[in-house]
C-alpha cells in the first residue's frame, strides 16, 4: 500500500499544476483576444456628426463638411510610442493627395491643454487638422487600442477601420480605391481569428484533460487493488493448501 500512496502523491500536484498552467493560458488568451482584436464599427456604418475644434488652425470643423471627400480619423494619444510611429505614415500619405481628395484627422482621446498638443505636433510633423475629443467620439467608434484608424468613403460611411500601425503604401492604396470606385475594404481585426474559439475555450478543455487524467488514475489504481486483491487470496489459498498437506502427513 506504500506504492500506491505513493503513486497518488505524484498525481495529485500534477493535476493541480496542469488546472493552474491551463487556467492562466485561458486567461491571457481571452486578454490577448480583447486587446488586440477589438469589434469596431462595421463597414457601411454611417460617420457621426459632429464638430470640434481645430486645436493648430484654432477654428471649427464639421465632419459632414468633408463629405465628397475621403476622411481618415486617427484615434491617438501622446503618451502612445505606436501613435508617434503612425503619424510618420500619415504625412507620407498626406503628401500623395491633394486636400480636395482626402482630410485627415487626428484625435486626441485624451483631454490636454492646448499648447501640449502644439509641441506634439510640431515634434511629430503634424500639419493636418489635430482635434481634442470631448465629446465622446472614441466611445461612440468603440475605439479600445490606439491607435485606430478609420477611413470613410466619398458618402462618409465607414470603408476600413483597423487598430494598430498601418505602413502608408496600405493606407494609400485603401484610399485610392475609394476615389476610384468608393470600393469598401474588410478590416483584418474586425473578426474574431481561427485560434479564437480555442483561446476562449482552453479552461474547459483544461477541465476535461483533468477529469480525464483523474478517472484514468482511478481506473488503473482499481485494476492495482484488484490485482493486489488476487494475489493475496491466491497467497492465502496456497498456504491454506500447504497447511491442509502438511496435517494430512
Amino acid at each position: 500500500m506504500t506504492k500506491n500512496r505513493i503513486i497518488f502523491a505524484t498525481i495529485i500536484p500534477i493535476l493541480i499544476l496542469t488546472q493552474t498552467v491551463l487556467f492562466t493560458q485561458s486567461s491571457l488568451g481571452n486578454q490577448q483576444t480583447q486587446d488586440f482584436t477589438p469589434m469596431l464599427k462595421p463597414i457601411g456604418t454611417p460617420g457621426k456628426e459632429w464638430t470640434l475644434k481645430d486645436v493648430l488652425s484654432d477654428m471649427q470643423i464639421t465632419f459632414s463638411s468633408y463629405k465628397g471627400r475621403v476622411v481618415l480619423l486617427d484615434f491617438f494619444a501622446t503618451w502612445c510610442q505606436p501613435c508617434k510611429m503612425a503619424m510618420a505614415e500619415f504625412a507620407e500619405v498626406k503628401s500623395h493627395f491633394s486636400s480636395s481628395e482626402l482630410v485627415i484627422i487626428s484625435i486626441s482621446t485624451d483631454v490636454e491643454p492646448e499648447s501640449t498638443l502644439e509641441s506634439y505636433a510640431a515634434t511629430n510633423g503634424i500639419t493636418w487638422k489635430l482635434v481634442i475629443d470631448t465629446i465622446s467620439l472614441s466611445d461612440y467608434y468603440e475605439v479600445v487600442s490606439i491607435p485606430t484608424i478609420y477611413i470613410f468613403d466619398l458618402d462618409q460611411k465607414v470603408g476600413y477601420a483597423d487598430s494598430g500601425v498601418k505602413d502608408a503604401s496600405t493606407l494609400i492604396q485603401v484610399i485610392n480605391l475609394f476615389l476610384d470606385d468608393d470600393s469598401t475594404i474588410q478590416p483584418s481585426n474586425n473578426h474574431e481569428p481561427t485560434n479564437g474559439f480555442w483561446a476562449k475555450n482552453w479552461y474547459w478543455f483544461g477541465i476535461l484533460l483533468v477529469f480525464t487524467i483523474i478517472a484514468v488514475s482511478i481506473y488503473i489504481q482499481r485494476q492495482r487493488v484488484i490485482q493486489y486483491n488476487k494475489k493475496v487470496r491466491e497467497e492465502r489459498l496456497a498456504r491454506a493448501r500447504k497447511n491442509q498437506l502438511k496435517r494430512r502427513r
